[in-house]
Protein backbone atom coordinates (compact mmCIF):
# COMPACT_ATOMS: atom_id res chain seq x y z
CA UNK A 1 0.00 0.00 0.00
CA UNK A 2 1.34 3.20 -0.73
CA UNK A 3 -0.52 6.46 0.94
CA UNK A 4 0.37 9.82 0.49
CA UNK A 5 -1.45 13.73 0.14
CA UNK A 6 -0.25 15.48 -3.08
CA UNK A 7 0.57 18.76 -2.28
CA UNK A 8 -1.01 22.15 -4.20
CA UNK A 9 2.74 23.60 -5.12
CA UNK A 10 4.55 22.36 -8.28
CA UNK A 11 6.90 20.30 -7.07
CA UNK A 12 7.93 17.28 -8.16
CA UNK A 13 7.29 13.80 -7.33
CA UNK A 14 10.59 11.83 -6.85
CA UNK A 15 10.37 7.67 -6.75
CA UNK A 16 13.42 6.07 -4.66
CA UNK A 17 13.48 2.06 -4.22
CA UNK A 18 15.25 0.27 -2.04
CA UNK A 19 15.50 -3.39 -1.83
CA UNK A 20 17.31 -6.45 0.09
CA UNK A 21 17.21 -9.96 -0.03
CA UNK A 22 17.79 -12.01 3.51
CA UNK A 23 14.74 -11.24 4.87
CA UNK A 24 15.53 -9.01 7.92
CA UNK A 25 12.60 -6.92 8.28
CA UNK A 26 14.66 -5.19 11.21
CA UNK A 27 18.13 -4.60 9.71
CA UNK A 28 16.13 -3.43 5.98
CA UNK A 29 14.26 -0.55 8.17
CA UNK A 30 17.22 0.29 9.49
CA UNK A 31 18.89 1.12 6.31
CA UNK A 32 15.68 2.99 5.03
CA UNK A 33 15.93 4.96 7.68
CA UNK A 34 19.57 6.13 7.16
CA UNK A 35 18.96 6.87 3.77
CA UNK A 36 16.35 9.21 4.74
CA UNK A 37 18.45 10.50 7.29
CA UNK A 38 20.66 10.92 5.23
CA UNK A 39 19.36 12.36 1.97
CA UNK A 40 16.15 13.78 2.74
CA UNK A 41 14.69 16.56 4.73
CA UNK A 42 11.47 15.65 6.78
CA UNK A 43 9.75 18.21 4.84
CA UNK A 44 10.31 16.68 1.71
CA UNK A 45 8.94 13.75 2.20
CA UNK A 46 5.99 12.56 0.86
CA UNK A 47 5.60 8.45 1.53
CA UNK A 48 7.31 5.22 2.27
CA UNK A 49 5.77 2.64 1.56
CA UNK A 50 7.40 -1.40 2.96
CA UNK A 51 6.67 -4.45 1.32
CA UNK A 52 7.46 -7.84 0.63
CA UNK A 53 7.89 -9.67 -2.65
CA UNK A 54 5.83 -12.27 -1.40
CA UNK A 55 3.91 -14.08 0.86
CA UNK A 56 5.26 -16.73 2.66
CA UNK A 57 8.08 -14.45 1.48
CA UNK A 58 9.98 -17.54 0.77
CA UNK A 59 12.73 -15.27 -1.08
CA UNK A 60 13.37 -12.99 1.48
CA UNK A 61 12.92 -10.17 -0.91
CA UNK A 62 11.90 -6.96 0.42
CA UNK A 63 11.62 -3.39 -1.23
CA UNK A 64 11.08 0.33 0.11
CA UNK A 65 9.41 2.93 -1.81
CA UNK A 66 9.97 6.23 -0.60
CA UNK A 67 8.58 9.12 -2.32
CA UNK A 68 10.07 12.73 -1.90
CA UNK A 69 10.55 16.04 -3.18
CA UNK A 70 14.13 16.63 -3.08
CA UNK A 71 15.52 16.41 -6.58
CA UNK A 72 16.37 13.61 -9.16
CA UNK A 73 19.96 13.51 -7.93
CA UNK A 74 20.48 12.56 -4.28
CA UNK A 75 22.37 15.18 -2.58
CA UNK A 76 23.57 14.48 1.46
CA UNK A 77 21.88 16.29 3.95
CA UNK A 78 24.66 18.53 6.50
CA UNK A 79 26.25 15.91 8.75
CA UNK A 80 24.94 18.03 11.70
CA UNK A 81 21.17 18.17 10.40
CA UNK A 82 20.76 14.67 10.06
CA UNK A 83 21.48 12.94 13.19
CA UNK A 84 17.98 12.68 14.82
CA UNK A 85 15.66 13.80 11.63
CA UNK A 86 13.30 10.33 11.77
CA UNK A 87 11.65 8.52 14.84
CA UNK A 88 11.00 5.35 13.79
CA UNK A 89 8.87 2.61 15.42
CA UNK A 90 8.72 -1.27 14.77
CA UNK A 91 4.99 -2.59 15.46
CA UNK A 92 4.36 -5.97 14.76
CA UNK A 93 1.17 -7.95 14.66
CA UNK A 94 0.32 -11.50 14.26
CA UNK A 95 -1.09 -12.74 10.99
CA UNK A 96 -4.67 -13.36 12.44
CA UNK A 97 -4.82 -9.77 13.65
CA UNK A 98 -7.55 -7.49 11.64
CA UNK A 99 -6.49 -4.52 9.41
CA UNK A 100 -8.81 -2.19 11.12
CA UNK A 101 -7.35 -2.99 14.69
CA UNK A 102 -3.71 -2.56 13.16
CA UNK A 103 -4.71 0.49 12.00
CA UNK A 104 -6.25 1.80 14.90
CA UNK A 105 -2.94 0.52 16.69
CA UNK A 106 -0.92 2.71 14.75
CA UNK A 107 -2.88 5.73 14.37
CA UNK A 108 -2.87 5.47 18.84
CA UNK A 109 1.13 5.48 18.68
CA UNK A 110 1.72 8.23 16.12
CA UNK A 111 -1.14 10.60 17.97
CA UNK A 112 0.96 9.66 21.48
CA UNK A 113 3.93 10.51 20.15
CA UNK A 114 2.98 13.70 18.36
CA UNK A 115 4.13 16.01 15.37
CA UNK A 116 8.11 15.97 17.31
Amino acid sequence: MLFYAPGKTEEVYQIKGLQSNDGDWHSFIKEVHTWLSTYIAPHQLVSVSLFEKDHPNKTKEMHAIIVHTSGAVEVKLPEDANKNLYKLTVKEFARKDEWSNCFSSIADEINRIGAD
